[in-house]
């Protein structure tokens, strides 16, 4: 919930830190932590004291600072421009993306119908479906999910109409793994041939020869990360320029 929704945990305890010590009363933790991302994490009053009791210290304060920098740097180093000669780990280009989940053969068709019937409309009525759903992002464009609920209302604003069973196949499809958002993004590129997002697509010298599921066709691959690149970066400019009706 932190990294989701860009919180800054710090901001919600250091003013009950008066001596700037790092630590504060079981309360005052319990309060900053219900304030902090109580609503966005779904804590309970018992869930908050597991964690108050986690971080308390002998004297029976509570340590924030460790929980802060817990939650704040799961993802990154700390302090990265003091330590120059620190290795950073990268991920390979795909491995962090979002896939999308497998269904049976028979849905998997319908669904493909579905998706060409979709694209045909968006094709005909030359609809930028993009900016109507990244305004329900739930960051800023940068997660590219949204609520179930929020997907069927954006598909109704933009008149493209299902029925309750292809709905359910259309969400079964493109939904989190981890979640029951909805990957609207993928979704988008789809259907709309002047969307391009994120390739999913993975080199086999970088993958050992293991297949993931791709955006593409395994003989459309560029066969270099520097042309996909290139590529990419041409249909979003392309994208930019149609969604902006830029000379």
């Amino acid at each position: 919930a932190v990294f989701k929704y860009g919180i800054r945990t710090t901001e919600f305890f250091k003013d009950y830190d008066r001596m700037n010590c790092g630590v504060i009363t079981d309360n005052q933790f319990i309060c900053g932590l219900m304030a902090c991302c109580g609503k966005q994490a779904h804590l309970g009053r018992q869930e908050t004291a597991l964690v108050a009791d986690h971080y308390r210290t002998e004297n029976g304060r509570v340590c924030y600072r460790r929980f802060c920098h817990l939650m704040e740097n799961a993802y990154n180093i700390p302090e990265l421009e003091k330590k120059p000669t620190q290795t950073v780990f990268r991920p390979q280009p795909g491995t962090i993306t979002k896939t999308q989940l497998s269904l049976p053969s028979m849905e998997e068709q319908t669904v493909q119908d579905i998706l060409l019937r979709l694209a045909e409309q968006v094709k005909t009525r030359r609809l930028l479906t993009y900016p109507s759903f990244k305004d329900f992002d739930r960051s800023k464009a940068y997660t590219r999910g949204m609520s179930v609920a929020q997907f069927k209302r954006m598909l109704s604003f933009v008149s493209l109409d299902l029925s309750e069973t292809e709905m359910m196949l259309i969400c079964r499809k493109f939904k989190f793994p981890n979640s029951d958002d909805i990957n609207y993004a993928a979704f988008l590129q789809e259907i709309d041939n002047g969307y391009v997002g994120k390739s999913t697509d993975l080199p086999e010298e970088e993958t050992g020869g293991d297949t993931i599921a791709t955006a593409r066709p395994p003989e459309d691959r560029a066969p270099r990360q520097h042309q996909r690149d290139l590529t990419e970066l041409l249909g979003r400019i392309r994208d930019h320029t149609v969604r902006k009706r830029v000379r």
